[in-house]
């Protein structure tokens, strides 16, 4: 057991914490930051997370942001950094340094006016209460931290005001009203939940877990330090870690498991003195001390004790420093040790009724009860077992222990009440979500049937629309098929009928008039020619154009073959998939036959060029001759000229026909398509 008291003490490594994101971010807010603001809060954020794991440089960075913030005079982050080192220097027992820091923000919230003077004096008082806190004097603590909450509950946020009442609960705890420090724990926690602060939420949760280690409800308090643990790993909290084995430590001395509580122990020891915590570095040695009594091994029991007093002592942790002399003078057992024994129990018992510690105080009285009992002071004994019992009633008496289970109750049925809510807020959210979609399914299918309803009334007046202009295109047809029969067909039958009649009053004399009846022949052939291209013009079999290039060819080759004249097709675009209606159609093949016949008869040429391509919206036609060409200033305009002008006009085309004596003829047509 010696060599188990020097290990500990000698202490073991701790595996390295990674660096958390949090750290990282904040150290580059305040190397390349340039809002002041930020920049502080990023100082103060990086202390905190220091402060559980390097405390050195905790204090190096405390002092380089108050450099900073006096610079600027930022006073409430002044308040701050001068709050950190109070608790950064009485963790290290350095107790003048934090009552010269205590000082310094009593003055500057003096200094101060307004909401911003209220806040500088909140931290002081919560300052001054942690302080007297650590210190051991915990009826000195409760009434700074009382006023702090008070004054958080006005100008800070909520999450502020749940750490207000940790502090106090964590207090009335130490002085045994486990009644009064579970309500705070409990009503600190609920805000913190609220907040979503994880960190709080630890703190929280491993001190209702010591609530309960001290009502020896061992079981409860397994169940609340397992949640804090959980919290406190995640968020890479080394400080609080070590805590959260302890109070492991002190759980499974109290269910008699001490193999697990040495292994709890032994880490959380570790912890503190790596970051040289030397208030909780005492107390883990007061733990180690009962784990060794528990197994009946004295001597290494009072050597933790007597070094656990000794390091509380340097750190002015009075209330550890009582509790290992308690824990020292129940081992004392020779009868020469006994009267140094009464005389220490009396002295601290003094010292706990001072500083409001009623459960130390307690635990003493049974300490000097069983010291009178073994010094045969059966009336001394019989005095101080009467005030334990009776300060044991008080403190975990049947009606504390009930009113604890109502408080940890209403807590869980509160929680349990606030998620059914949740749950009811959920399930409306979705019920909401899914009547909005149902709207939503129902207004879609509302405008997608009024969009297929618009595309069939589209379609069906499109097809109406497209009936009625291709109407009025058979009308138009008709009317020009009419005009036609009348005008060219009616008046070569007319023709025809008088030649005939002539004929045959010349054949009654005996006279053949051959002339005659080649005139009758060739107007019979025009008459065929007008009826075939009026059928072809009406058969829509021919509406592509590739028909009626077809049809061109075909007429270019029974005119200029037997003349000997030379002609060349060239098409651009894509000519042959082109469609027309009917007259368009017609019009285009009649001027382009109009402008052939016009060649072949009149210029004598020896080649023709047609182009036909598409160019835009318009077809463009291009007949062009080498013949003898006209003069069009001198020649006068005859049927020829004047019936193409009027057939691409009637069609919504430009003709020009230009011509240079000498120089050939070319007639261009523009068609629109559309």
């Amino acid at each position: 057991m010696r060599l188990l008291f020097l290990s500990i003490l000698l202490g073991l490594s701790v595996t390295g914490f990674c660096q958390t994101h949090l750290v990282d971010s904040l150290k580059k807010v305040v190397e390349t930051g340039n809002d002041l603001p930020q920049k502080l809060k990023a100082y103060q954020g990086l202390i905190g997370e220091y402060s559980r794991t390097n405390l050195a440089k905790a204090k190096a960075l405390a002092h380089t942001g108050l450099a900073l913030a006096v610079q600027n005079n930022a006073r409430m982050q002044e308040s701050g950094f001068y709050t950190q080192l109070v608790s950064l220097h009485q963790n290290t027992g350095q107790l003048d340094s934090m009552r010269y820091y205590l000082t310094a923000i009593e003055s500057l919230a003096g200094k101060t006016s307004g909401k911003e003077g209220t806040k500088i004096l909140a931290n002081y008082y919560s300052s001054l209460g942690l302080s007297y806190k650590k210190l051991g004097n915990y009826k000195a603590a409760i009434p700074p931290l009382l006023k702090a909450a008070e004054l958080a509950k006005i100008i800070s946020t909520p999450e502020s005001v749940a750490g207000q009442y940790l502090n106090i609960g964590n207090t009335y705890m130490n002085i045994g009203a486990f009644g009064k420090a579970l309500q705070y724990h409990l009503k600190s926690l609920r805000l913190f939940e609220q907040s979503g602060s994880k960190k709080g939420q630890s703190f929280c949760y491993q001190n209702i877990c010591e609530d309960f280690i001290e009502l020896k409800s061992y079981q409860k308090a397994l169940g609340y330090i397992k949640k804090s643990l959980a919290l406190k790993t995640e968020l890479g909290d080394k400080r609080g870690i070590g805590n959260v084995y302890a109070s492991l430590g002190r759980i499974n001395i109290g269910l008699k498991k001490y193999d697990e509580a040495y292994a709890a122990l032994t880490r959380s020891l570790s912890i503190a003195k790596e970051l040289q915590l030397k208030s909780e570095e005492a107390k883990q040695l007061v733990s180690f001390g009962q784990l060794s009594a528990a197994k009946k091994a004295v001597a290494p029991a009072m050597e933790f004790f007597s070094t656990a007093k000794s390091i509380a002592l340097d750190a002015g942790d009075s209330a550890t420093a009582v509790l290992a002399d308690r824990e020292l003078a129940s081992l004392q057992h020779r009868e020469n040790e006994q009267e140094n024994a009464e005389k220490m129990l009396l002295g601290n018992i003094r010292t706990l009724q001072q500083t409001g510690n009623k459960k130390e105080e307690v635990s003493l009285y049974k300490a000097l009860a069983d010291l009178y009992a073994k010094t045969g002071d059966a009336e001394k004994s019989l005095q101080y077992k009467d005030l334990y019992y009776q300060g044991k009633d008080s403190l975990v008496s049947k009606e504390v222990q009930f009113e604890i289970s109502r408080l940890e109750e209403q807590y869980k049925s509160e929680k349990k009440e606030a998620e059914i809510a949740l749950l009811k807020k959920d399930q409306q959210i979705i019920q909401s979500d899914l009547e909005r979609q149902k709207d939503n399914f129902y207004a879609v299918s509302a405008v997608a049937f009024l969009v297929l309803l618009m595309a069939v009334l589209l379609v069906n007046r499109y097809k109406v629309i497209h009936r009625a202009k291709r109407q009025v295109e058979m009308e138009k047809m008709r009317n020009h098929i009419a005009k036609d029969l009348h005008d060219d067909i009616g008046s070569t039958l007319s023709s025809i009928n008088i030649m005939s009649r002539v004929l045959l009053q010349q054949a009654k004399k005996g006279v053949t008039d051959v002339a005659g009846l080649q005139k009758i022949k060739d107007h019979s052939a025009a008459i065929m020619e007008s009826m075939s291209d009026i059928v072809w013009a009406i058969n829509p079999q021919n509406d592509t154009a590739e028909k009626m290039l077809y049809k061109m060819k075909e007429f270019a080759a029974e005119i200029l073959d037997p003349l000997g004249i030379q002609y060349h097709f060239h098409e651009n675009g894509d000519v042959s998939n082109l469609k027309l209606d009917p007259q368009k159609r017609r019009d285009l093949f009649l001027i382009f036959k109009e402008s052939v016949n016009n060649a072949a008869k009149y210029s004598n040429c020896k080649n023709i060029d047609i182009h036909l391509s598409i160019a835009g919206n318009a077809i463009q036609l291009d007949v062009t001759d080498d013949g003898q060409g006209f003069d069009q200033q001198t020649v006068k305009k005859g049927n020829g000229l004047r019936n193409l002008q009027e057939r691409s006009t009637a069609v919504g085309g430009t003709l020009q026909c230009i011509s240079r004596t000498g120089a050939g003829t070319s007639v261009k047509l523009a068609l629109p398509i559309t």
